[in-house]
């Protein structure tokens, strides 16, 4: 029995130690489970933006806990550390709220931890959270500066006149940075750029406006625009030194043959130039350019004594011309491009010796020296060659390598045939190959006896060249051949044997004319080049004293009358003089249109640089004549029938039949001047 009593009580205890342990084992594993499920409760960091106006933040993750275990939560905030947010939970989630709206401009984002509380009020571990503060477009750009003034000189164009800054409040780039600048006012000169950088965008001038006022805005890069301020530009007058009251145009009437003064107003304003009188002195130059006119200047050859016994080798309107491609106008031009010549009809020239006799060509001609070609290829003017079995070239003038040369080949029984003798003259100069008309006279007495006129100046060989320009080469006279007449081109040369016309001129020729027999004068020479149109220069001034003529001032002209210089030493001087230029054309028909006048001017002081005033240029306007005031109505021109519509009443001017129209325009013309 009593064995039996230890034995269960043994068994007691040890079902109890058992299940003591086994409570120990169940307690430990429900302490780890806590634990675990403690550390897990919360990410390890959230990220939250809200924006300036709201007070809701946007957390990712979301902050997601179980309410059965958890009950709160709470914000560990560190020292001096202001948090102005809470958190509470809402269906198993932590929302986070600002307490009070925030400013980005103030503070762009917060740093803190927070903790799940369970509900036995022990805390889960911490989690980091980052709050970004989303900047709101609250502000617009402000100016750093109320108003802008600045002050800047007439006549100039600027880089920079001034910049105009502004800026903004807001945090962000987008919203805080400024962007853009906008000058609202477009009919300013002026323009600028997104740093606020404002320049002019054409010269200003203080006569047309004092002041410009131009009204600013700028732009954050959101496009928000600030309040506009004011930019004042006041232009600062300049003087400079020039000349004043020169005319825009010059109107000049065809036909009036009377000189017009071009600068009857003529003044200088001098500004503030220091120097002294006696170290003072003013240089003017007034050309007249012309080079727009086909020949460089309107010239009248109706009163050469040449005049009747030169024969054109290039007429307009001829049978043997109308082929060629020619431009209207007073003066003719014919064009040649190397392939087009003609040729003159026997009934022109019949088969002219020119060897053994003498005789003048006269040529106008542009040569068009920038196609490519080869040296040694000739372009021709004028060429007297063998019209069948032969292609002999008796007499030449061509451009070749930018010289002009004139071939003439005595016949065979013009000397002895073993004898060499001079056929073949080479003018190396500069007007061949300028692109620029000009006008040669070839006066040929006989071989050993050529002169050329360039422009109406006889052409005269410097001592360096005086052997080698021009060049004359020798040959042998022709050779005899029975029967062969010979054949007169114009633009290239006839080759019989080809029967075509070869080696053509490129450029622009206005006439071609002989003078057989004979040779022109000087004075004939000179009538058929010189420029019926020309310049005036302004006699000496006299001196205060009127008996002698100022040595203050200084005036020259060049040969052709196109320009004139003129110095004086005083303002006063210089005036006079420019007033009393004058131009003129004597040509009974001169050719309508412009002529442009160029005027420059040189101011010096003794030991000092020359100052140059700005050039002038203006215009002569040479118009259409005006009909005379006298008027005698003739109705003997009955045989028209006032119901034709071509029909037009006549009336006599000065012997002259002018229709109605044309008397209506001219006095509409008049009134208008």
């Amino acid at each position: 029995m009593t064995f039996l009593k230890i034995f269960g009580f043994g068994c007691i205890v040890l079902i109890c130690f058992e299940l003591l342990v086994a409570g120990v084992e169940t307690s430990s594993e429900n302490d780890d489970e806590y634990l675990t499920q403690k550390e897990i409760i919360l990410e390890k960091s959230y990220h939250g933006l809200i924006r300036e106006n709201e007070t809701l933040v946007e957390i990712t993750p979301l902050i997601k806990v179980n309410e059965e275990k958890i009950c709160n939560f709470h914000i560990l905030k560190k020292p001096y550390h202001e948090i102005p947010f809470e958190i509470e939970l809402v269906n198993n989630l932590g929302i986070l709220k600002a307490r009070r709206t925030l400013n980005c401009e103030n503070r762009k984002s917060y740093h803190f931890e927070i903790c799940a509380i369970y509900c036995d009020g022990t805390p889960s571990n911490t989690a980091n959270v980052h709050i970004t503060v989303i900047d709101v477009n609250e502000y617009a750009p402000t100016f750093l500066e109320p108003s802008y003034v600045i002050e800047v000189d007439e006549g100039r164009l600027y880089n920079e006149i001034l910049r105009v800054e502004a800026s903004d409040k807001d945090c962000t780039p987008l919203f805080g940075d400024v962007c853009k600048y906008e000058i609202l006012n477009n009919d300013e000169p002026f323009s600028i750029d997104n740093e606020g950088s404002i320049k002019n965008t054409e010269p200003l001038s203080h006569k047309a406006s004092h002041n410009h006022i131009l009204s600013v805005v700028a732009y954050d890069c959101a496009m928000k625009e600030s309040a506009p301020i004011m930019v004042s530009i006041k232009v600062r007058r300049v003087c400079e030194t020039k000349f004043l009251g020169m005319p825009e145009r010059i109107d000049y009437t065809s036909g009036s043959t009377e000189s017009l003064q071009l600068f009857p107003n003529a003044r200088l304003d001098l500004c503030d130039i220091s120097c002294k009188n006696e170290d003072f002195r003013i240089h003017s130059s007034i050309s007249l350019k012309t080079k727009h006119i086909s020949f460089g200047c309107d010239r009248d050859i109706s009163n050469c004594t040449s005049g009747q016994k030169v024969k054109d080798l290039l007429p307009h309107g001829a049978e043997w011309t109308k082929e060629l491609s020619y431009d209207e106008g007073l003066e003719p031009i014919f064009h040649f491009d190397g392939s087009t010549g003609v040729v003159v009809p026997a009934s022109v020239i019949d088969h002219y010796d020119f060897s053994s006799q003498p005789f003048s060509i006269l040529t106008l001609f542009r040569h068009n020296s920038q196609i490519e070609t080869n040296k040694h290829v000739k372009e021709h003017i004028v060429c007297n060659a063998d019209d069948h079995k032969m292609n002999r070239h008796h007499m030449a003038l061509f451009v070749r390598n930018c010289r002009l040369i004139f071939l003439l080949r005595k016949n065979f029984n013009e000397g002895d045939l073993n004898i060499f003798s001079p056929a073949e003259w080479r003018w190396k100069i500069p007007e061949v190959c300028d692109n620029e008309w000009h006008h040669y006279v070839l006066n040929v007495e006989d071989s050993s006896k050529i002169d050329l006129f360039i422009d109406g100046v006889r052409f005269e060989n410097s001592i360096e060249d005086r052997h080698s320009n021009p060049e004359v080469i020798d040959d042998w006279p022709l050779h005899a051949a029975h029967g062969v007449n010979t054949s007169l081109a114009i633009g290239a040369c006839y080759q019989s044997l080809e029967n075509r016309l070869k080696h053509g001129f490129n450029g622009d020729i206005s006439e071609v004319k002989v003078s057989l027999n004979s040779v022109l004068t000087a004075e004939d020479i000179k009538c058929g080049t010189t420029c019926a149109e020309h310049l005036l220069a302004p006699k000496p001034l006299q001196s205060y004293n009127e008996k002698s003529y100022s040595e203050n001032s200084q005036i020259k002209e060049n040969i052709e009358m196109n320009e004139i210089y003129i110095s004086a030493k005083n303002k006063h001087d210089i005036e006079q003089l420019m007033r009393k230029v004058q131009y003129i054309n004597i040509k009974q028909k001169p050719t309508v249109g412009r002529r442009n006048i160029e005027v420059l001017t040189t101011l010096s002081c003794k030991n000092e640089s020359s100052l140059r005033l700005p050039p002038i240029e203006t215009y002569i306007m040479v118009n259409e004549p005006i009909a005379p005031l006298g008027i005698d109505i003739d109705v003997g021109s009955a045989s028209l029938e006032q119901s034709d519509p071509l029909y037009s009443p006549k009336i006599a001017i000065s012997g002259i039949y002018y229709s109605l129209p044309f008397i209506f325009k001219a006095s509409y013309y008049i009134f208008e001047r």
